[in-house]
């Protein structure tokens, strides 16, 4: 009978107990907003709250590589289409620098943020992750950064809801990279008892193939060692190893398991053509333009039609790893949010040339963050209207002024929309 009467007792005590943990988080939570709040607060007119910029950070195609003029990047010539379309008092500010990644670009973020509370950024970066391979950064996920402090009075809002969804955000997302690599890791060894127990060339070549997504190296190096080892003949299979060396960054494995493909497939193989442009590709890395050259010259003497002049982008952006890329998406997530914390409009930019994967992640990204974004590869294709490619690229992928003219006035047609707002 005491029992039974302890039993609520208890648990009346714990309720308690949880109720009064409850209300002292909370009032930790205000009093540590309440300070922030209190140190940072600004006049609205202070932080450039008029919004009469507009932020286009980047890298090398923002930044204009291959201009001839200074005013020969995206950005400038936006700032030149817009005042002619009336809106003359709008800044347009070129933050792209050559060479830069996402994590760059989202590291300099609040500071551009800060300093210039701009209407508008674009972003447009990714390519350049492919080489750099950067870290994954984690900024606070608060709404903004200290550094940039709300506008207005103190907003008083239950905000131990918002912390446990925080906390629970971050155990998930800490969960998912576990759960992904523990798939792969199960259908690769599926894949491998397959084809130990009948080692033909279909089953090596998948085996190799599906590698793709493996972030182990050493278990990557092992099993391709093994399949070509079994399967010394095989086009196919030297073909996909020679890819996923090149993902691995092994430049002498890849060059000698792509001419060894190369002289196994006949010369109508559809992978044929994608090997030369993994020799491009090999060679981009110290010379674009020869690369470029040799791939050509690689196609013709193979009875090919060549390749364009976007080959070894579109090759170095096909390349990137599956990690990579969800690093790249976590950092455009993490650029809208800083974007939106301060009140500017994030609109995500894909490259003018046809990069399908990065596609594909910045629309996911726009997808899940409810933000904008440009898809400039089939807008420019639609602006130039089958003109020659190369009346607007120079050799090595980027644009030259006339290119950079029309990436303005496609964002220009933007700008001027969330402008008249």
């Amino acid at each position: 009978m005491s029992r039974r009467r302890g039993l609520p007792t208890w648990l009346g005590r714990a309720a308690v107990l949880a109720i009064l943990t409850a209300l002292l988080l909370e009032a930790v939570l205000q009093a540590g907003a309440a300070v922030v709040w209190f140190t940072h607060r600004q006049n609205p007119t202070a932080t450039g709250a008029d919004h009469t910029s507009i932020l286009c950070v980047g890298d090398s195609f923002t930044f204009g590589f291959g201009k001839t003029t200074d005013s020969g990047s995206y950005p400038a010539q936006l700032e030149q289409q817009l005042a002619q379309q009336g809106f003359d008092g709008i800044r347009v500010l070129n933050h792209g620098w050559p060479g830069k990644s996402s994590r760059d670009v989202l590291a300099q973020l609040d500071a551009d943020l800060t300093e210039l509370r701009p209407r508008i950024a674009y972003v447009l970066c990714g390519a350049n992750d492919h080489w750099g391979r950067p870290e994954l950064l984690e900024l606070e996920t608060s709404d903004r950064d200290p550094a940039t402090p709300p506008v207005g009075g103190f907003r008083l809002e239950w905000r131990t809801r918002r912390f446990a969804a925080w906390v629970i955000g971050k155990l998930r997302r800490a969960s998912k990279p576990f759960d992904a690599h523990r798939a792969v890791a199960e259908r690769i060894a599926r894949q491998r008892r397959s084809w130990r127990a009948a080692p033909d060339t279909v089953r090596g070549t998948a085996l190799v193939a599906g590698l793709v997504d493996v972030d182990d190296e050493a278990l990557c190096r092992e099993i391709i060692a093994e399949v070509l080892e079994q399967h010394p003949d095989s086009g196919p299979a030297h073909a996909h190893a020679a890819w996923r060396y090149c993902m691995l960054g092994d430049v002498t494995s890849a060059q000698r398991t792509t001419a060894r493909a190369v002289n196994l497939l006949p010369a109508a193989h559809p992978l044929r053509g994608k090997l030369l442009r993994t020799q491009a590709l090999l060679l981009a890395r110290h010379d674009p333009t020869a690369a470029l050259g040799a791939a050509d010259a690689a196609a013709a003497a193979n009875g090919g039609a060549g390749l364009d002049r976007e080959a070894v982008f579109q090759i170095m952006v096909e390349l990137i790893p599956p990690g990579v890329l969800q690093v790249y998406e976590a950092h455009l997530r993490q650029a809208v949010e800083r974007c939106r914390a301060v009140g500017t409009e994030a609109v995500l930019l894909s490259y003018p040339n046809a990069a399908p994967r990065l596609e594909r992640s910045i629309r996911r990204v726009a997808t899940t963050t409810g933000s904008d974004w440009i898809d400039m590869a089939a807008r420019f294709a639609a602006r130039i209207d089958g003109q020659p490619r190369d009346q607007f690229f120079i050799p090595d992928g980027h644009c030259n002024d006339r290119g950079y003219g029309v990436m303005a006035a496609i964002v220009a047609d933007d700008a001027a929309a969330r402008l008249a707002r």
